[in-house]
């Protein structure tokens, strides 16, 4: 994504895209989701929501799931913006060859993403 010259939130969106594997892969898409959604853009949000269901176009198939299920958002504005994602910022990442950049490399994008101001802000809270 950084090499492609996409805006800072989806660089930062698709190295931690798969951040909610660990905890609940059944479900990484939406933690991933919930977890950006304050500093990313509501197509950002939407596209790291759903590309768990995407990716399955990838592998589905093994698992005797099926692999067209992202046809049932074939109509959303995002469904293009969600499939190139998976093909440019998923599944190339399982190849044996892919060079990858050190993680020190995205430091300053992801602290910059971070510091932004949440799009939802908790509301004030006093103790009594």
């Amino acid at each position: 994504a950084l090499r492609n010259g996409e805006a800072d939130e989806m660089v930062v969106a698709a190295l931690l895209h798969d951040v909610g594997d660990p905890i609940a892969p059944e479900n990484h898409s939406a933690v991933a989701a919930d977890i950006l959604r304050p500093y990313v853009d509501e197509r950002t949000h939407w596209i790291i929501r759903h590309h768990g269901v995407f990716q399955g176009y990838y592998y589905f198939h093994h698992l005797g799931a099926d692999p067209d299920a992202r046809e049932q958002f074939r109509e959303h504005e995002w469904f293009d913006d969600c499939a190139a994602f998976c093909a440019e910022y998923d599944q190339n990442c399982f190849e044996r060859n892919y060079d990858e950049m050190a993680l020190e490399d995205f430091e300053p994008l992801v602290r910059e993403v971070f510091s932004r101001d949440s799009r939802y802000p908790l509301p004030s809270m006093t103790l009594a």
